[in-house]
This record gives C-alpha cells, sequence and structure tokens, in this order.
C-alpha cells in the first residue's frame, strides 16, 4: 500500500485504491474536505430546480469524491490502525468502522422480471406501474439464492466492511477586530505630561518628594520608550 500526505493525495485528482494516508491523524484534514464537498452538494441540489441535467452530472461529481475521501479513510485505519474501531477527532467528528452485510446489486432488471414472473414471484418485486421494487426484489433473491436457485440479472456483492462518519456541530467563530478610537490614543508627550501633573499632584500632597526626586522621575519617564 502506497503512503502519501493528505496534501499529495486530496490535490493529484482521483483518489486511487492503492493508496492510504501517511498516518492516521491526517484523517482529520480528509474529514475537513468532505464536510466541503458536502456543502457543495447541497448548493448543487439547491440549482436543480433551475438547471437539472448540469446539476445532476455536478452532484454525482462531488459524490464520488466523498466515496473516494471515505474509502481512503477506511483504508488508512485498516493499514495503519488495525486493532482501533473507532477514531476521535476533536472539534471535527468520529470515524468507526462496522461491519455491512452482503448485498445483491440488480443489473438486468427485465432478466429478473422475467425470471419472478416465472416463478410466479412478479407481483410481490413490482409495483403498480410495473418497475422493480428493489428492496422487495433483494429479499426474494436472497431466498431463493438460499435454496440453491441461480437468479439471472443480479450480481451478489460481498459483504465486507464500512466506516460511519459523525461530525460536531461547531460553531463558527466570528472574527473580531479591536481598534482604539482617535480621541483615546496617546502621544509620548502627552503621556509625560500627564504623568508630570500626576506627580505634581502628589507631591503637593504628600510632600514627601524632593525636587531632586521629582526631577530624576522625570528623567526615567523621558527615557522610557513609550
Amino acid at each position: 500500500m502506497d503512503k502519501q500526505s493528505a496534501y499529495e493525495i486530496l490535490t493529484s485528482g482521483a483518489i486511487s485504491q492503492d493508496v492510504c494516508l501517511n498516518s492516521v491523524f491526517e484523517i482529520d484534514q480528509v474529514l475537513l474536505r468532505i464536510i466541503e464537498l458536502n456543502e457543495h452538494r447541497e448548493h448543487l441540489v439547491g440549482l436543480k430546480k433551475y438547471r437539472v441535467d448540469s446539476a445532476n452530472v455536478a452532484i454525482k461529481d462531488v459524490e464520488d469524491k466523498i466515496d473516494q475521501i471515505r474509502n481512503l479513510i477506511h483504508r488508512t485505519m485498516v493499514e495503519l490502525s488495525p486493532g482501533e474501531k473507532m477514531l476521535q477527532f476533536p472539534s471535527i467528528g468520529k470515524v468507526s468502522r462496522r461491519k455491512t452485510p452482503d448485498a445483491w446489486s440488480i443489473d438486468d432488471e427485465d432478466a429478473l422480471i422475467k425470471f419472478l414472473d416465472s416463478k410466479g414471484l412478479k407481483s410481490a418485486a413490482i409495483r403498480v406501474k410495473e418497475y422493480l421494487d428493489a428492496k422487495s426484489a433483494k429479499k426474494i433473491i436472497e431466498d431463493l439464492s438460499s435454496q440453491g436457485e441461480t437468479v439471472p440479472g443480479v450480481t451478489k456483492q460481498i459483504g465486507g466492511e464500512s466506516i460511519s462518519i459523525t461530525f460536531e456541530d461547531t460553531p463558527k467563530l466570528a472574527k473580531i477586530t479591536t481598534v482604539l478610537p482617535k480621541d483615546k490614543a496617546q502621544s509620548k508627550s502627552s503621556l509625560i505630561s500627564e504623568v508630570e501633573a500626576n506627580i505634581d499632584n502628589v507631591l503637593s500632597k504628600a510632600k514627601v518628594r524632593s525636587k531632586s526626586s521629582y526631577e530624576q522621575s522625570l528623567n526615567e519617564l523621558n527615557d522610557l520608550d513609550v
């Protein structure tokens, strides 16, 4: 299995089935990419009412990219952390591995309908408009297959393992810039004048400082980089 960085994989176009991430800690980066793609997909779904054909093509493209990234995450977990069933990524989400059952893929509806009709099972799998009820048909296929029947027009998809991703609902932080009003800004000279006035006030009340110490205080203040 070829290992690459998240950046290399996400910027290389289609994601190969023979590649995984350098580390499980890079999964958070591709999770963020899934979030971006999901948001883009929602936008395209909104466009469907205006441009159905082009939107459908774009949606299919986005969904393919999401599937590629999901498969990449799964391969990375299996390759680098085979013993881990769940990985948590704070402020983003978590990824869990789970078993998936075997499933049937219907490749030729006409052949399947014809076969079910010959078995007297057509009405159980066909709805009023004469189209295949895939959910019911797949159950019948499973029953017939378990009895040794070879059902035409279908292919058995061997079950394996998949992942589930749960994203956290994290509020977006607004950018806040604090600017000091012009009338509040102070120059070095104005700040020194203000301090001089404060020192005069203290000296007049407490009478604890000599003139020399007062002048020394002003000299020290002038040396400051305010």
